[in-house]
């Protein structure tokens, strides 16, 4: 190869380089991308002002009274089975629960 040959070749290389170096530096827009169905920009800004409907029926105040009155009721329930349902821990019962766990811990370490 000679000297002319391979300045050539780099320029070559430098060029195409630099064209695929300029092209990525642009980017596309989101609506080329992935276009959404419905949305387009019509050059004005959206009113705000228009007023918001209801997607389900609302609570009446005597709807909200009942379900606060029932759920009152479930919680004070709630309270009276927890209470009711836990027995005191005897002593004998604690001395039982120390030695199994002294045996569990015996045979774990293999003595």
């Amino acid at each position: 190869m000679t000297r002319s040959s391979s300045a050539r070749n780099f320029f070559i290389v430098a060029a195409v380089g630099a064209a695929l170096s300029a092209s990525a530096c642009q980017t596309a827009s989101l609506q080329d991308i992935a276009p959404l169905p419905g949305v387009r920009n019509t050059g004005t800004t959206p009113d705000l002002n228009v007023p918001q409907t209801a997607a389900t029926q609302q609570f009446s105040d005597a709807d909200k009274n009942a379900k606060i009155a029932e759920l009152k009721a479930a919680q004070s329930n709630q309270g009276l089975k927890g209470q009711q349902g836990a027995a005191p821990t005897a002593p004998s019962q604690l001395k039982k629960a120390a030695q199994a766990q002294a045996e569990t811990l015996k045979e774990i370490e293999g003595e």
